[in-house]
């Protein structure tokens, strides 16, 4: 609690000097009772499962498609052999559209379209 001191506290103080001896005494006790920063106590996680999600979930967000982009994200059969695309070019260009407005890397990129 702050206190304001006038002039006639300064002449007159109101605490002997023992007692300001005293409260010293205590500042100097609570100062060296801290922790040093290599001995604190850390936050230690116990559920990894919920603190995993509470991580998915941090960043989440919502955008809207309309029906037509929505029909289109997935890849059509290309009819060649090999390996097929698994999203079309609409959702390769909003990924990375997304990518370059949030400035995210690729890493936080690729679980978008999913």
């Amino acid at each position: 609690m702050a206190r304001r001191l006038d002039l006639l506290d300064l002449l007159d103080p109101p605490c002997s000097p023992r007692q300001s001896l005293e409260e010293t005494t205590k500042m100097a006790a609570r100062r060296q009772s801290k922790v040093t920063l290599k001995y604190k106590t850390k936050y230690r996680v116990r559920n990894w499962a919920a603190y995993e999600e509470s991580l998915r979930r941090r960043g989440d967000i919502t955008i809207w498609f309309d029906d037509d982009a929505v029909g289109s994200w997935n890849a059509l059969p290309s009819g060649r052999p090999g390996g097929q695309q698994e999203y079309s070019d609409l959702a390769i260009l909003t990924s990375l559209t997304l990518r370059s407005l949030f400035h995210l890397g690729l890493r936080q990129t690729e679980g978008f379209p999913g």
